[in-house]
C-alpha cells in the first residue's frame, strides 16, 4: 500500500460512493452498475442497416471496446495500427460526427492475437474526464475536448492473447484489473491526479491448484492437450438429443456435417491446405484464439498463417490422422471411418456411448500436442510480437489469467468491491483494498465480469476444455468458501461474454453462440438453445444487454439477436448490419450504440 493511502481512505469514506450518473448515461463498461443492466424504456427492438438508423461513423480499423455515453457524447477506444496509435474517439452524439481522436504512439512489442487488437478495453467517464487503459502504453485520462488531464505508465502487459482493461469508477477513485499478466493486479488511482491509492495482487492458490492440468487448472480436467480445444465444441455440434454423450451414429454424422462444409466446392477431397484453412467452418476457434474477419493491420488471415486457430495446430494432426491412404487428400470416406474407428477405439467400457471426458482423451491421444514454446514460438526469442502474431504466455507457458472487469455492489451495509480472478472469486473494500473474503473454486481462465442480483453473485471460469461457475452471498468475511457458497456448476460452457441476473434468473451466452437460462437460487438450467442468424459466424464474444425485458446479445456476424427474459425461451428480434463485431451494445435515452469492425452505430425508433 501507498503512503498517500490513509489520507484519501478518510476522504473517499465520507465522500459520496457511486457517481452521480445523469438519467440515461451509460458511463462504463455494462452501464452505470456495472450488470448490463439498463433503466431505459423504449429502446428499439428491430432494426437492420437502413431502417431505425439515427447514424452510422466509420472507424479506422476492428476493435473490441465497446461504446460509452455521456450526455451528447459517445465514447470508443481504437487502435490505428497503421500508424501504432492508441487512441480513444469522441462522437457526438446526436449526428455521429467526430469530434475529436486522442492518444499515443507506441511501437514497442505487446503480444496480442488476431481477434484482440490493441485497446480492447472499454473506456470510462465521470463526465468531466474520459479514463482508458492503452494497455503496455499505460492508463490515460482526458478532458471533453481532447486534452491529456494526466497519464500513469503501469509497466507492460505479457500475455500472448493480449488484454483488455476496462477502469470503473468508484468516488475519488479509477479502478481496474491491470492484466492479465504475471504481475497482474488491482490497481486504484485518483481520478484527478493519477497517483496511486493502492494495489494488490490476486489471492494466492494452493500448492495443489497450481498444478497445470488438474481440475479447475488451465484447461480443466485431462491435462493440456488438442482434446480441450475440440472436444466440447464436436459434442455440443454432434449430440443431437441432449443427453450430453455420442452414439456411434451421432459421431459419424458429424464427420459427414463437417465434410459438406470443408468441401465447399463439392471436389470430393480436400488437400491439407484446403482442410486447414477451413477448419474453421466446422471448429470455430476457442476463447482467445484465431480470426474473426480482417486483420488489425488490414491484411487477410488464414489458420495456417497466424494465430492459434485450430487449422495450425490440430489441422495438419487431424488431416494425417484421417488420411488413411497418405495420398495427401482426405475423402468423406476417410473423415467417416477414422470417427468409426475412433468411436471403437475410445469406447473402451463398451456402452455404445462417448461422453466429453473420453472424447477429450480419444483426441489428445491420437492427434499431436501444439506446441507453443520455444525459440521463435509464443514466449521463445524471434516471436512475431505484432498484433495476431506469435506473442508469448505470460509465464512462458501458462494461458490462463483474468480479463475480468471488477464490480462494485452494496451488501451487508457497505460497498464491495467484487473480482473475478483465477481459482478465486474476491470482495475488497474500495477505499483501501483490503481483501474482505474470498471463495474458491473457480477455473484458472477468466474472461466474464462477475453477475450481480437478487442477492448473489454469480461467477464463471472457461478455458478450452469448458469451465465451471458458483453463486456466493456477498457481505461475508475471510474464507467464505463452504459459508456463502449457494451453488457451484462444473463443465459449464466457456463464454467470454457476461450474461445478466433478471427477476430470480440467470442469462448467459457462451462463446459458441448458445444462449442459457438457469435458476439463481439453485444453479438448475431451465433452457438452452443455440442462437442461430443469418451471417457465417454465430460464436458470440460479446455480452448480454438487458432492457425493458429484452436481453440483447450479438454474434460475431453483427447479428443482434432480442430475447424474451423469461423462464421460456422466445426470440423476439434478430437484427443484422452485416458487419462482425465483438464489443457489447450500450443503452442511452431510448437509443442503442453498436461498435462493429469498421462503424460505430446508433439505433432509434422514430
Amino acid at each position: 500500500m501507498k503512503n498517500s493511502l490513509a489520507r484519501y481512505s478518510t476522504a473517499i469514506l465520507i465522500a459520496v460512493t457511486a457517481l452521480s450518473v445523469a438519467a440515461g448515461d451509460w458511463p462504463v463498461w455494462r452501464g452505470p452498475e456495472g450488470t448490463g443492466i439498463s433503466s431505459e424504456k423504449d429502446v428499439p427492438l428491430k432494426w437492420n442497416a437502413k431502417e431505425n438508423v439515427r447514424w452510422r461513423s466509420e472507424l479506422p480499423g476492428p476493435g473490441n471496446s465497446s461504446p460509452i455515453v455521456w450526455g451528447n457524447r459517445v465514447f470508443v477506444a481504437q487502435a490505428v495500427q497503421k500508424e501504432n496509435r492508441r487512441t480513444v474517439m469522441c462522437f457526438d452524439r446526436a449526428s455521429g460526427k467526430v469530434l475529436w481522436q486522442s492518444g499515443v504512439n507506441y511501437t514497442e512489442d505487446e503480444p496480442t492475437q488476431e481477434n484482440n487488437p490493441y485497446c480492447a478495453g472499454t473506456p470510462a467517464t465521470d463526465g468531466e474526464r474520459v479514463y482508458v487503459c492503452f494497455g503496455s502504453a499505460g492508463i490515460y485520462a482526458y478532458d471533453f475536448d481532447g486534452k491529456e488531464a494526466w497519464h500513469r505508465d503501469l509497466g507492460k502487459l505479457n500475455h500472448m492473447f493480449g488484454n483488455a482493461v476496462s477502469p470503473i469508477l468508484h468516488g475519488d477513485l479509477c479502478i481496474f484489473n491491470f492484466g492479465p499478466d504475471e504481475k497482474a493486479r488491482l490497481v486504484a488511482l485518483d481520478r484527478k491526479t493519477g497517483q496511486t491509492i493502492w494495489e494488490v495482487e490476486p489471492p494466492k492458490l494452493d500448492e495443489a491448484e497450481r498444478q497445470f492440468g488438474g481440475p479447475g487448472g488451465p484447461g480443466g480436467r485431462g491435462g493440456f492437450g488438442p482434446g480441450m480445444f475440440i472436444a466440447p465444441q464436436m459434442l455440443s455440434q454432434a449430440d443431437k438429443n441432449g443427453d450430453q454423450k455420442l452414439s456411434k451414429e451421432e459421431f459419424a454424422a458429424l464427420a459427414d456435417a463437417w465434410f459438406d462444409k470443408l468441401d465447399a466446392d463439392k471436389a470430393g477431397k480436400l488437400s491439407q491446405d484446403q482442410f486447414a484453412e477451413r477448419l474453421s467452418e466446422v471448429l470455430p476457434p476457442p476463447q482467445g484464439f484465431g480470426p474473426r474477419g480482417a486483420a488489425p493491420g488490414g491484411g487477410p488471415r488464414a489458420w495456417g498463417e497466424r494465430g492459434f486457430g485450430p487449422g495450425r495446430f490440430i489441422g495438419p494432426g487431424l488431416f494425417t490422422a484421417a488420411d488413411t491412404d497418405k495420398d495427401g487428400s482426405l475423402t468423406r470416406a476417410e473423415l467417416k471411418g477414422t470417427f468409426e474407428k475412433w468411436f471403437a477405439e475410445w469406447d473402451s467400457d463398451k456402452g455404445g456411448a462417448l461422453t466429453e471426458d473420453k472424447l477429450r482423451e480419444g483426441l489428445t491421444a491420437v492427434l499431436p500436442r501444439p506446441n507453443f514454446g520455444g525459440p521463435g514460438g509464443p514466449g521463445g526469442p524471434g516471436g512475431d510480437r505484432r498484433p495476431g502474431g506469435r506473442g508469448g504466455f505470460a509465464g512462458g507457458g501458462n494461458p490462463s489469467g483474468s480479463w475480468s472487469t471488477p464490480v462494485i455492489i452494496k451488501a451487508g451495509g457497505r460497498d464491495e468491491l467484487i473480482m473475478n480472478f483465477p481459482g478465486r472469486l474476491a470482495g475488497y473494500d474500495p477505499a483501501t483494498g483490503k481483501q474482505l473474503w474470498i471463495s474458491k473454486g473457480l477455473g484458472a481462465t477468466i474472461y466474464t465480469t462477475p453477475l450481480w442480483g437478487g442477492g448473489a453473485l454469480v461467477a464463471t471460469s472457461s478455458g478450452m476444455g469448458g469451465g465451471n461457475a458458483l453463486a456466493v452471498k456477498a457481505g461475508g468475511n475471510g474464507d467464505v468458501t463452504e459459508s456463502a457458497r449457494l451453488w457451484r456448476l462444473d463443465r459449464v460452457k466457456g463464454a467470454i461474454g457476461s450474461g445478466v441476473i433478471h427477476e430470480g434468473h440467470i442469462y448467459t451466452i457462451s462463446q459458441d453462440g448458445v444462449a442459457e437460462c438457469f435458476e439463481l437460487k439453485t444453479g438448475n438450467r431451465l433452457w438452452e438453445e443455440r442462437l442461430t442468424g443469418p451471417g457465417s459466424r454465430n460464436s458470440s464474444w460479446s455480452s448480454m444487454l438487458l432492457a425493458d425485458g429484452r436481453i440483447y446479445v450479438p454474434n460475431q456476424s453483427g447479428d443482434v439477436f432480442v430475447l424474451r427474459a423469461s423462464s421460456k425461451f422466445e426470440v423476439l428480434a434478430t437484427n443484422s448490419v452485416n458487419e462482425p463485431t465483438n464489443a457489447s451494445l450500450a443503452a442511452s435515452n431510448h437509443d442503442l450504440f453498436m461498435r462493429t469492425d469498421t462503424s460505430l452505430w446508433c439505433f432509434a425508433t422514430p
